[in-house]
């Protein structure tokens, strides 16, 4: 009710007994005054001070006001934050470093292209040699290879092929965002090993031990993109024998689409069984 009353007739001085509830304990309320928020900052008048509150609250201790900090200053556009971010990749919570990652994804700002690189490798290193990871970790480095990726940052070829093994020590989410972005930055340009590999990864769908359907559709696609027309018969073989409707066959009949010209063929209707609910007439009529 509290934060109600303040929204309801909302002025600068008051933002400053708002924002800090972004760090409150229940996350209904902090939640509800980070939406809040960012409505009130459509109105101009407020916006200034909410940048002011929210950066406040960003730069304290809290775990909680941090994460929530996070989602209303990105949501505002304010790249004066960026640096603030890359420091708060190394948080223990996955609430604040996945949001800390996300946030520089949205952003997208060029001038930290660099250094999020360099904080890429490290933290790639780190997990290879299968050091302690904060919780979050690979989403964090899925979201930053995303932003790469839109950077087109070639420099980050080398890091993300290490993503490209099968058995690799990474998850699957950030294994298959770094080989999409792999596909961003090589965009056009053909590379004979990349493609035995991404090949390799496509096909792995249906051995023994299959790789992640994520993997295998991002391998695909960034055939495609990199004009891999060697890859051809191995796309439309994995095609055959999962058709369309598959994720994975459907990322393949996109590559070929991209390669060849052939169009993606036509899905057929899904088909979804309709159980009888648990209560049936004793008869029908």
């Amino acid at each position: 009710w509290g934060v109600e009353t303040l929204i309801a007739r909302p002025t600068p001085e008051l933002l400053e007994k708002l924002a800090p509830l972004l760090d409150d304990r229940d996350p209904e309320i902090r939640k509800y005054v980070c939406d809040s928020l960012v409505t009130l900052a459509e109105n101009p008048e407020l916006q200034k001070a909410i940048l002011e509150q929210s950066r406040k609250v960003l730069h304290a201790d809290g775990w909680r006001g941090q994460a929530q900090a996070v989602l209303v200053l990105v949501t505002l556009e304010d790249t004066t934050i960026v640096e603030r971010l890359m420091k708060l990749l190394d948080a223990s919570r996955r609430e604040v470093n996945v949001n800390a990652a996300w946030g520089l994804c949205q952003l997208a700002v060029p001038g930290t292209a660099e250094p999020v690189h360099e904080i890429f490798c490290r933290k790639t290193e780190s997990w290879l040699a299968s050091e302690p990871q904060n919780d979050g970790i690979g989403d964090q480095l899925a979201l930053l290879a995303q932003m790469l990726g839109v950077l087109n940052y070639t420099p980050a070829d080398a890091v993300f092929r290490k993503y490209i093994p099968k058995g690799a020590a990474m998850n699957s989410t950030s294994r298959s965002a770094a080989i999409w972005a792999l596909g961003k930055i090589r965009l056009g340009q053909p590379d004979a090993k990349l493609a035995r590999q991404l090949v390799g990864r496509v096909e792995d769908a249906f051995s023994m031990v299959p790789e992640s359907s994520d993997v295998c559709r991002m391998s695909a696609i960034t055939l495609a993109r990199i004009d891999a027309d060697s890859a051809v018969p191995s796309l439309r073989s994995s095609l055959a024998q999962t058709g369309p409707q598959n994720g994975v066959g459907y990322a393949c009949a996109w590559a070929i689409w991209q390669l060849t010209g052939d169009e993606i063929p036509p899905l057929e209707p899904a088909i979804e069984l309709d159980q009888d609910w648990f209560l049936v007439p004793a008869s029908k009529p």
